[in-house]
């Protein structure tokens, strides 16, 4: 991870190889972090964003993963004007699309995954 992603998601080494175990070792994610990535224009970035909405699935956080969600909407300005990206990026919004369904919740109890196809989104 270079230093710049370290610095936005505040990742320091893992407290073993620490000489004082820093107990916070990543910051807090929020809106503000979410848009800096998305700000960044890289693929690094963009892959920062999926992980942290894989993240979201396996720690059940619907806050993180609408932050997160919202973040990775604002890449596809940049998706497409990327030289090396805008020749496939609609195909990649779509899959990413596909992988990282929204949620909507019909009752307190039931979570259901719902595919919003953004790649219509400006």
């Amino acid at each position: 991870m270079s230093p710049e992603f370290a610095e936005i998601l505040n990742v320091s080494a893992p407290p073993f190889l620490q000489e004082n175990p820093d107990p916070d070792r990543y910051r807090k994610f929020d809106e503000e972090a979410g848009y800096h990535l998305a700000e960044i224009g890289t693929l690094e970035a963009l892959t920062a964003l999926i992980l942290l909405l894989k993240k979201s699935e396996l720690i059940s956080s619907h806050e993180l993963r609408a932050m997160v969600l919202n973040a990775y909407h604002h890449c596809h300005q940049w998706l497409r004007v990327v030289p090396e990206i805008a020749p496939m990026a609609n195909e990649l919004i779509h899959s990413i699309d596909l992988n990282c369904k929204h949620w909507i919740y019909p009752s307190l109890e039931w979570r259901m995954e719902v595919v919003i196809f953004s790649r219509e989104f400006p």
